[in-house]
């Protein structure tokens, strides 16, 4: 179970929610569920030969704008820097972006781009500004073994 900080639905509240979440996971599986709450918007991990980066898409304080829904060259080139300032070499990196409630996978030349989607569905000011998104799930299944990741959704409204 992993969490993104910095987070603009939930604040504080949100960081202690994940927290008992991550508490619960570990007496409820015994160990056997490992959890990541991030402290910043944008942080990763290894699984085997693929590096997951994961943000919420837009930090509290000092980005001007959210990174995209889809893949721009600005967002490719700020990734690619993240990239090279941490020394990720792995053979696959998969972005994970939440922040605009829509999903969508798109490619870059060292990355796959994967904005997810809100259990929330629309807040007021996201459809104010965005339209009516729906409510989903939307969840990968990492394969060790073959170095891969299925995605999938499911819709809860």
């Amino acid at each position: 179970y992993f969490c993104v900080g910095e987070a603009n639905h939930c604040g504080d509240f949100g960081w202690l929610a994940n927290e008992k979440l991550a508490s619960v996971l570990d007496i409820y599986f015994k160990g056997d569920v490992e959890s990541l709450i991030f402290d910043k918007f944008i942080n990763h991990f290894k699984i085997g030969d693929t590096t997951f980066i994961c943000t919420h898409g837009k930090d509290n304080s000092d980005m001007y704008k959210n990174y995209p829904l889809t893949l721009d060259l600005k967002t490719e080139s700020k990734l690619n820097e993240y990239i090279e300032y941490n020394k990720i070499n792995t053979n696959k990196i998969v972005v994970i972006k939440g922040d605009l409630h829509q999903s969508a996978i798109t490619y870059g030349k060292k990355f796959t781009y994967w904005s997810v989607g809100s259990i929330y569905g629309s807040s007021e000011w996201i459809h104010k500004n965005f339209g009516n998104t729906k409510a989903y799930c939307e969840y990968g299944i990492f394969d060790y073994y073959f170095n891969d990741l299925t995605t999938n959704r499911i819709e809860l409204n």
